[in-house]
């Protein structure tokens, strides 16, 4: 995505949020490319776990216990890159693999 892209994307969801949440004195949306929050409160060094996404796989993995413990490493891993970013890169991305050919992704975002 580059940044009239984003630009675009922003300015699309800044104008829909308004418009479908008028009197709300806090909104978010979000997609796999951006997060737009806006509140009457300071969001400065706010920890916030919320919005977060899950998304159901029907795949079942063949050893949970693998997979849970690759997924930990992995957001760990992520967690700690994404908060080293300069203020303009608070994100990770990445992939671990989980026993034979189960591979894990994920994506994780900071806010300064």
């Amino acid at each position: 995505m580059n940044q009239a892209d984003c630009n675009t994307c922003l300015n699309y969801t800044t104008t829909e949020l308004k418009q479908s949440c008028p009197r709300n004195k806090a909104a978010s949306a979000w997609s796999q490319f951006y997060l737009v929050r806006y509140a009457n409160r300071d969001h400065y060094g706010q920890l916030e776990n919320d919005p977060r996404t899950c998304v159901f796989n029907p795949m079942k993995a063949s050893n949970p216990d693998q997979f849970n413990q690759t997924l930990n490493e992995l957001l760990n891993e992520l967690s700690t890159e994404a908060a080293a970013g300069g203020p303009l890169h608070k994100y990770a991305v990445g992939n671990a693999t989980a026993g034979s050919l189960q591979t894990v992704y994920a994506t994780v975002q900071c806010t300064p």
